[in-house]
Formats: structure tokens, sequence, C-alpha cells
């Protein structure tokens, strides 16, 4: 089986989400940031996610999937995201309604989220140069697939959209879409690896970030990306590349090296 016939089966499989997540045979940029904090820690977590048939309830990731769908796919929203009229999570209607639908949709959200989700989505389309980005032809929601040239690891991203200029556009929801604040997650959460990743992995030309604050007045930002921060993160996710291809596929880890000394 060519890489090009295993790769068009699995894009077509990877549009689940319960399938794209539940995967590593093909890596992801979040893999690698688990690997990153050791190696021990990244088996731990694949060997708990192969336990579990449907992953537990998580707020912000459930929250996350809402908000693109209302972004990028507003015509699939209301079949694919559960609205629930409770004012907490811990009210009866909200229980029931985790336990009769969680992992069979995209995500379940309080009604609360949902009027939140609209209004960001009012501010967000209400920016000229944001909603250009956003409209008109390109690809949403896109599964690419790829091997690494340099140490054959399979690898694998979801990209939120790619215009017909090649522009690839991420977006991220936070509490601070400052400058000074958004570099502290790029570094704290691998943005900095993930743009250069997913750019050679789509061969993309551009990578930005359109980043919303969750709460009133959903404040927008929007952060392009220079040569040498793709430099910085590409070399970086290239020297993880390496290291997983030896501890992982290789199977020559040793528990030894979940251990840490340094000076301070």
């Amino acid at each position: 089986m060519t890489d090009q016939y295993l790769f068009k089966i699995f894009e077509e499989k990877f549009k689940s989400d319960s399938h794209y997540y539940g995967d590593f045979f093909f890596v992801t940029n979040s893999q690698l940031s688990r690997f990153k904090k050791s190696p021990q820690t990244y088996i731990m977590y694949k060997e708990q996610k192969l336990l579990k048939d449907v992953e537990p309830y998580i707020t912000a990731l459930h929250f996350g999937r809402a908000y693109h769908m209302a972004m990028l796919e507003p015509d699939i929203y209301d079949e694919n995201v559960i609205r629930v009229d409770a004012s907490t999570r811990t009210a009866k209607a909200w229980k029931e309604a985790i336990a009769e639908h969680n992992g069979k949709v995209s995500a379940i959200i309080l009604n609360s989220e949902h009027y939140n989700i609209m209004r960001m989505r009012d501010v967000l389309y209400g920016i000229k140069e944001i909603a250009d980005l956003l409209t008109g032809e390109g690809e949403n929601e896109g599964v690419k697939i790829w091997k690494d040239q340099h140490t054959d690891v399979y690898c694998k991203c979801k990209v939120d959209r790619i215009t017909n200029d090649n522009i690839m556009v991420d977006l991220k929801t936070t509490t601070d879409c400052s400058l000074s604040a958004f570099k502290s997650s790029v570094f704290k959460y691998g943005y900095n690896r993930q743009a250069p990743f997913y750019l050679d992995g789509s061969g993309a030309k551009e990578f930005v970030f359109v980043v919303q604050e969750k709460s009133a007045p959903y404040n927008v930002a929007l952060y392009e990306t220079s040569p040498s921060f793709l430099n910085y993160g590409r070399e970086e996710y290239k020297n993880l590349l390496n290291d997983f291809k030896e501890y992982i596929v290789d199977e020559k880890f040793d528990v030894k090296q979940s251990f840490k000394k340094a000076v301070l």
C-alpha cells in the first residue's frame, strides 16, 4: 500500500473527531507537547486514551469545538452542537445531556455559552479584514497527513482554514488577546511549533493566528508569523520528531529519560 493511498483513506476517516483524536499512528503537535514533557507522559496519555471508549467531558474542548463550528461551519452548527437549558453543570438537565449525548455530537454547551459564542461571531465578522480571511473560497476544517522526510514519522494536523491565497488561518480563544499575553500562550501551548508543523504538512505559504477573548467586549487580535518565529518553531518540532522516532517508534525509551536535573 502506497503512502498516498494510505493518506487518502485516513484523511477521510479523520474527518471524525473521535477517530482523529483517538489515533496515535500519526503524530500531532499536541502529542509532541506531551512527549516534550517526557516520553513517559506521552506513553501514559496514549495508554489512557486507548482504554476509553468515550472521551471524558472537557469544558474547554467542547466550547472550542462549538466556537470553531460557529465561525467556520455555521450551516452544520445546530445539528452538531447540543445546547442545554441549565444554569450550571451540576444541574439535572446538564447531567442528563452529558449521559445521552457525550461522544455522539461535536459539542455540548450551556445556553449561556451559545449566546456568548453568537456575540463573539458578530464581533469577529464585524471586522472586515478578519471576515475576508474567514469567508470566500477555501478549505475549512481539513485534515492534512504526511511523512516527515527526515525521520519517516507519520504526522497529521487538523487545519481551521486555508484560503485560496494559501494562507492558513488558526482560530484561538483566550481570556487576554494582548500581544504580551499571547506570547506567553505561544510557548506554553506550543503554538510556535504548531505554525511551521502545519505549514510544512499542508504546503500553505503563510500562517496567521486570529485570537479572540471569550468575554465582552470580545476583543480580537490578528497575529502574523515572521520567518524567525517559524524557523525557531521548525527547529524545535524537528528535534522532537528525532527524539520521538528514537524513543517511541524505535522503542528505545528508558524510564530514566523522564528524570530531569538542572541548575536554576
